[in-house]
């Protein structure tokens, strides 16, 4: 009688530690895969903020060059430009697809220049370098000249009219920000020129391209025109110079 005795509290108390255990597992489970349910949440909160950071980053140079044009009222209007070129280079940057992005991007493996009416009024002028072309127009010169790039890559200026032949014709200081900038973008960069009808503004900034290979183009923009540059004499730079 006492072995039996012996035997049914030995089950009792079995049962009653697999009972207490069933939560235990079930909670670890539950937390498991709230982790796995959060990953999404938690990366899209770091994308944004490294969103963030690069904004916070190029709008300080962007400002600091309009400002030595006397356009600092232009710098809101920069910001919104800017938004879409910077929003792709983080998503690539960190491995996101591209594809969700609202903007259009074109292949300009060599460098090109696009001009566009924004959405949001003013005529845009964006002409891109690769490490040749930024090597020398850019990193070997106090300022620099998009019209010069383009004419000596293609040969002539696309002739979209005015105010495109006046953007393309604008000096853009070489910073030691801009230089910064372009070295952290792998030693590319772009010219963005813009005219704002409205007050008959014109400006023009440098910045590194961190977005390479793709010109991107805002959506919702109309007139858009683009000329990708060929492989040309200084597509051979290979960083040491020349």
């Amino acid at each position: 009688m006492q072995r039996i005795k012996k035997i049914v509290s030995f089950i009792l108390a079995f049962c009653l530690c697999i009972s207490f255990s069933f939560p235990a597992y079930a909670t670890e489970e539950k937390d498991d895969m709230e982790s796995v349910a959060n990953v999404g949440a938690i990366n899209e909160r770091i994308l944004l903020s490294k969103i963030h950071e690069k904004e916070s980053e190029v709008y300080v140079l962007v400002y600091e060059q309009l400002k030595a044009q006397g356009a600092e009222n232009m710098f809101e209007m920069y910001k919104l430009l800017l938004a879409p070129e910077i929003e792709r280079e983080v998503y690539r940057e960190y491995g996101y697809s591209v594809n969700s992005i609202s903007s259009t991007s074109y292949n300009f493996p060599y460098g090109g220049t696009v001009g566009y009416t924004s959405s949001l009024g003013p005529q845009v002028a964006i002409t891109y370098m690769d490490l040749g072309c930024t090597y020398k127009y850019v990193l070997t010169s106090g300022s620099t000249v998009a019209q010069t790039v383009i004419s000596t890559v293609l040969g002539f200026v696309p002739n979209w009219g005015y105010p495109f032949s006046v953007l393309f014709a604008m000096s853009s200081r070489v910073t030691e920000s801009a230089k910064s900038s372009i070295d952290r973008a792998g030693g590319r960069a772009y010219i963005m020129s813009v005219h704002e009808p409205a007050t008959m503004s014109n400006s023009s900034v440098l910045v590194g391209w961190g977005s390479y290979p793709n010109a991107i183009v805002e959506t919702g923009a109309t007139n858009i025109s683009k000329s990708p540059f060929p492989k040309n004499g200084h597509s051979h730079y290979n960083g040491v110079g020349y």
